[in-house]
C-alpha cells in the first residue's frame, strides 16, 4: 500500500469523523432550541394572565370578593411562572406580584387607602420590569411589536 492510498484513507476517516461531530453539534443546537421554546405558549399565557389580573385590581374599584378571586387567579399564574420561567423572569414576577398584592389587597380595603392612580403608579416600575424580562425570555423584540 503506497502513501496515496494511506492519505486517501486517512482523509476519508477524518471526513467521516468531522461530519459526525458536525451532525452531533447541529442536533444538540436543535434540541436546545426546542427545550427553550418548549413551554413558550404556556409561559406567554401565564405572563399575560398575571398582567391582566393585576391591571384589573389596580384600575378598577372592586369589592373584597372580586379582589379575592383575582388574587387567587394571580397566585395560580405566579406559581406557573415560578415553575416554567428563567431566573430573571421569576425575580421580576416576584417583585411585581408582591407589590401588586401589597398595594392592591392590603390598601384596597383600608379606610383612607390610596387612590387607584397612586396604586398604579407604585406598581408601574415592577410591572414594566416584569414585562421587559418576559419579552426578553420570549424573544419578543421591538420590531415584533410594530
Amino acid at each position: 500500500m503506497g502513501w496515496p492510498e494511506v492519505v486517501i484513507s486517512v482523509a476519508g476517516i477524518l471526513g467521516t469523523l468531522g461530519g459526525t461531530f458536525a451532525g452531533i453539534r447541529a442536533e444538540r443546537r436543535r434540541w436546545e432550541q426546542e427545550q427553550r421554546s418548549r413551554f413558550h405558549p404556556d409561559r406567554y399565557a401565564k405572563y399575560t394572565q398575571l398582567l391582566q389580573d393585576a391591571d384589573k385590581v389596580m384600575r378598577r374599584h372592586l369589592d373584597v370578593q372580586e379582589v379575592d378571586k383575582l388574587f387567587v387567579a394571580m397566585s395560580e399564574s405566579y406559581a406557573h411562572i415560578q415553575m416554567l420561567s428563567s431566573k430573571p423572569v421569576r425575580e421580576a414576577a416576584e417583585a411585581f406580584y408582591s407589590i401588586s398584592q401589597a398595594v392592591g389587597f392590603r390598601e384596597l380595603g383600608e379606610p383612607g387607602s390610596v387612590s387607584r392612580e397612586e396604586r398604579a403608579t407604585r406598581v408601574a416600575p415592577a410591572r414594566e420590569a416584569f414585562v421587559a424580562a418576559a419579552r426578553k425570555e420570549l424573544r419578543i423584540t421591538s420590531e415584533d411589536l410594530m
